[in-house]
């Protein structure tokens, strides 16, 4: 009796599109193996998802009608999926259209008693809306936000937040571009445009402009 030869290869896979997975078989990664008795292909893994992005060591062993075993070890270089979180921009419904759709939304605080809205979308995704997230901290942690749709209607705006959608595709997540919604305080002071000084002639007036 003797043991069998296995001979096997490096293969690359990408996961599905639709599920984010990838099976293979023994055949994939059998290079040639042999034996004078019959003999079965085995893998010690063969289904891989997002998790398993990157070079994975699977153990391709053959196994004779004998018992004898022999192994080998392939690399199986996993891709993600063509997931994209897509572009995300905004536009204060007091007074934009959608045609002033940005990344950064200007809010001013005031009148503090008028409330402000921001409709925001999302374009060009790949894969499926599972969330939209916030923070009010730049980006160091969000806050979940359940809207699965291209739309996301943010009311009553008060505080700077950032806004961001997150698309999944099996285990995959992609996050999209940030949209900035941006509040200027109503204590900020006009910072006034130009010098600060003039030499002019008693009686000649002199426009100053300011901007908040």
């Amino acid at each position: 009796m003797q043991d069998p030869i296995a001979l096997c290869k490096n293969i690359s896979r990408q996961l599905s599109d639709i599920d984010g997975t990838v099976t293979i078989t023994p055949n994939d990664l059998d290079d040639g193996s042999s034996d004078n008795c019959n003999f079965l292909m085995s893998l010690s893994k063969s289904s891989f998802d997002c998790y398993n992005i990157g070079e994975n060591y699977i153990t391709f062993t053959v196994t004779d009608d004998k018992g004898n075993t022999n192994s080998c070890i392939s690399t199986v270089t996993i891709i993600s999926p063509n997931i994209t979180g897509g572009t995300a921009t905004g536009f204060l419904e007091n007074t934009e259209t959608s045609a002033d759709a940005d990344d950064i939304v200007e809010v001013t605080a005031c009148p503090e008693d008028e409330l402000k809205n921001a409709y925001i979308s999302l374009s060009a995704e790949t894969g499926t809306i599972i969330r939209w997230e916030s923070s009010i901290n730049g980006g160091v942690t969000w806050s979940p936000i359940s809207n699965t749709t291209n739309l996301y209607y943010f009311t009553n705006i008060t505080e700077t937040t950032l806004v961001r959608a997150v698309v999944q595709i099996g285990s995959c997540e992609a996050v999209s571009s940030v949209v900035i919604v941006s509040v200027i305080p109503p204590d900020n002071k006009p910072t006034i445009l130009g010098p600060l000084e003039y030499d002019n002639c008693y009686g000649t007036g002199v426009t100053l402009e300011a901007q908040s």
